[in-house]
């Protein structure tokens, strides 16, 4: 079985995966305060990275550097990368 983080729950997954949720549930959390980004991050990683980018057809690296919140996309310019 794939290594899900600790937002992941087993229900949210199937449900995150129609589009009507996955937007419902941005919305909320930017509403309530949350960073774009860390909202998308945490949806993506419900969903789980290889059936997101399979979907978007996009390579799991790709997404996986965009959803890196341990960096930033300056950070990342600013070394090369």
């Amino acid at each position: 079985m794939a290594r899900r983080t600790g937002d992941w729950t087993p229900e949210a997954a199937p449900e995150l995966q129609k589009p009507e949720v996955a937007r419902g549930f941005l919305v909320s959390a930017i509403a309530g305060g949350e960073p774009l980004r860390v909202a998308f991050a945490k949806a993506v990683r419900a969903i789980g990275v290889k059936k997101f980018t399979a979907k978007v057809h996009m390579a799991p690296p790709n997404l996986q550097r965009a959803i890196d919140l341990r960096t930033t996309h300056a950070s990342r310019r600013s070394s090369g990368c």
